[in-house]
């Protein structure tokens, strides 16, 4: 019995002794685990209004980013004048706005706010646009953009009613007090604007802009009365040239509707380092003109100490000769 109980004991210090091995050294294994780059994500679904009627169309989607790389996304929506059928294009085939037909036909192309996605995110990304005295039957092609790549869906159609009402611009213009564009350069455009009322959901869309730039939209869900709001819309110019470009002023119902043109030109930057510069330079000739010029001057005057220190000279008087 007592060698067994020896026996038993010596097992499990000898267990213990082992396990103490083991996780000593697996403390010190680095693993390394190499995860492949794949850019990958999924719309589930498109919504959009099949018509609508003096109000902005909202057009949005839901992403999941199922990639292992994370990926900044904007939602692109081409929309063409004309149905599907007009376009020459079946439920399938996507549009190649690049088509010179199909060109001749786009009407206006509407971005999303760009949003970040980390592997595993979602979340919506929205467009707008507003067809302000417009009535068509139209055709929506839709891009998504996910770092280097573009996902596309088969195109859409929706109907643009002949507008039972307008809103009213005059009223509209009296209610801004103020909308005064305060910056503007290569990448946005920032403006402050002021309301006599309190307004909700209030839309800034670029109506009218280059094609081939990135126009984003903003959105002010409140607009207090009498107070200054400040708003940042930025873009993007593939070539930057000074250009005109309409903004609207709507609200999500269609009540108020304003629209103002722009020019978008480089703000002139003051080169503070070129001024002090050429300041710098200025004194520095200066001073040296005017120690040259001391130099020159006390060379050729006398010295203070010979003039004061010097004999005052005596004339001899000349004695008179008596003539003969």
């Amino acid at each position: 019995m007592i060698t067994a109980k020896k026996s038993s004991t010596t097992t499990i210090l000898c267990f213990l002794i082992g396990l103490a091995y083991l996780t000593s050294n697996a403390s010190a294994i680095n693993l390394f685990v190499e995860i492949e780059p794949i850019i990958k994500g999924t719309t589930y679904f498109v919504n959009y209004s099949t018509i609508i009627n003096h109000t902005p169309q909202k057009i949005w989607t839901y992403w999941e980013d199922k990639g292992s790389v994370g990926c900044t996304n904007q939602l692109r929506i081409d929309i063409y004048d004309g149905t599907m059928k007009e376009l020459h294009k079946t439920p399938e085939e996507t549009i190649d706005s690049l088509d010179k037909e199909n060109q001749n036909r786009l009407i206006y192309t509407a971005w999303s706010k760009p949003t970040p996605f980390h592997p595993g995110a979602n979340n919506n990304l929205i467009t707008y646009w507003y067809p302000y005295n417009f009535s068509a039957n139209v055709t929506a092609q839709f891009r998504m953009y996910s770092c280097n790549e573009i996902y596309k869906k088969p195109p859409f159609t929706f109907e643009v009613l002949n507008w039972t009402r307008f809103p009213d611009t005059n009223k509209t213009q009296k209610l801004f007090d103020k909308i005064n564009i305060i910056n503007k350069d290569e990448t946005h455009i920032e403006i402050t604007l002021t309301s006599s009322e309190d307004i909700t959901n209030l839309l800034i869309l670029p109506e009218k802009y280059p094609r081939g730039w990135i126009f984003e939209y903003a959105k002010i869900t409140e607009l207090k009365k009498g107070k200054e709001t400040k708003v940042n819309i930025p873009y993007t110019a593939g070539i930057w040239r000074p250009a005109t470009v309409t903004l609207a002023f709507v609200t999500e119902d269609g009540t108020h509707y304003l629209k103002k043109d722009y020019l978008i030109d480089k703000v002139p930057v003051t080169d503070w380092l070129s001024i002090f510069s050429a300041i710098s330079i200025i004194l520095l000739i200066t001073t040296f003109f005017f120690i040259a010029y001391r130099r020159h001057r006390s060379k050729t005057l006398p010295d203070k100490d010979t003039v004061c220190n010097k004999k005052p000279q005596t004339h001899k008087k000349i004695p008179k000769t008596s003539k003969n």
